[in-house]
């Protein structure tokens, strides 16, 4: 049976005299597949967005027969931050989220230490990611990154290549108006990791340094403004590396040109046409966030999953949620392919 959450209610409430207590009490209606539990976890990186683990976990609660569950006196963090709810099936890991389709079973949404917060399910939309969230502004605009965020990962209902590539304009446009007037420094962030995660724009450095001069000071002490400084900077150097190599052009033209001739002659000789993942890779990879570029650059190496999250810093969690994406985008089944690729070429 599927999930049975046609309406869900949660109450936040902030009790006098404590500044950092949060009590969540609601309703779900869930049926007998799924575990009677409801979990709250804390999302301090974007890149966990989509990732389940133990270790995000902050609070549970039983839910009863009645579908009613309460979270007393939760410690959380002043500043505003990403929360998630979900539900797990019965025999399903703890650390398990269910992502699209009727059986969605999580939610995303932002509170801070003094905000009422209530949820409330989609009748029309089972699925927790397209609850209504109301009691802080910034969740319309965190429901509208989510619906864009499917949209550009849904195939259009023509699946031309023009359509794709109209769809992904729209959503690039609708990406960048919500960062330029969002008053929230947290949608700006989300906003411009959403972008740098699935687009490559030239004029991608002049935007976030827009969008950095906006940020406040009282909105920098945060773990997504770490994340996006560090961000900013890498591009700064990249571009910085780019212009360096382009102004050193003329001095290399020569080298370069007769490498060309000698590879073209090369290529010419083998007698054989390109397959159409070496034809594409190049404009492929350049649709690649930056993150997804160092984790293919890595797995070029050679590199297992567990030597990219140590060099990265990153869980193998989020590496393999990174190669998952890396093979979809160049439409290839395995690291196999892709290091066969390139040393085949």
């Amino acid at each position: 049976m599927l999930l049975k959450a046609l309406l869900i209610i949660l109450l936040v409430n902030f009790w006098p005299g404590l500044s950092l207590a949060t009590s969540i009490k609601g309703r779900v209606e869930i049926d007998e597949s799924w575990e009677p539990l409801i979990y709250l976890s804390l999302i301090n990186s974007f890149d966990d967005l989509n990732t389940a683990s133990y270790d995000f976990l902050i609070y549970k609660a039983e839910i009863d027969n009645l579908g009613c569950f309460e979270m007393i006196d939760i410690e959380i963090p002043d500043d505003e931050r990403i929360y998630r709810l979900h539900i797990c099936k019965k025999g399903d890991p703890v650390s398990t989220i269910i992502i699209g389709g009727t059986d969605e079973n999580f939610i995303h949404f932002i509170m801070k230490n003094d905000d009422n917060i209530n949820i409330e399910i989609n009748n029309d939309s089972p699925e927790f990611q397209y609850s209504t969230v109301k009691g802080h502004s910034a969740n319309l605009s965190l429901k509208e990154l989510f619906k864009l965020q499917k949209n550009l990962h849904s195939p259009p209902s023509i699946p031309s290549m023009q359509n794709r590539q109209f769809l992904r304009e729209q959503v690039l446009e609708n990406y960048r108006k919500l960062a330029d007037t969002s008053s929230h420094a947290i949608i700006q962030l989300i906003t411009l990791y959403f972008i740098n995660e699935s687009f490559a724009s030239s004029d991608q450095l002049y935007f976030m340094e827009k969008i950095h001069a906006k940020i406040q000071a009282s909105d920098t002490s945060g773990p997504y403004y770490k994340t996006f400084l560090n961000e900013l900077n890498y591009i700064k150097y990249q571009t910085n590396v780019s212009s360096k190599t382009r102004y050193n052009w003329i001095i290399w033209a020569g080298i370069l040109l007769v490498i060309t001739i000698i590879a073209g002659l090369y290529y010419i000789s083998k007698k054989r046409s390109p397959t159409k993942l070496k034809n594409e890779l190049t404009h492929l990879v350049n649709q690649l966030s930056v993150q997804e570029k160092r984790v293919l650059d890595l797995l070029k190496e050679g590199k297992s999953n567990k030597e990219i999250s140590q060099e990265l810093h990153i869980e193998v969690s989020t590496v393999k949620s990174h190669l998952n994406k890396i093979y979809s985008r160049l439409g290839v089944k395995s690291r196999k392919e892709i290091i066969n690729s390139y040393t085949s070429q």
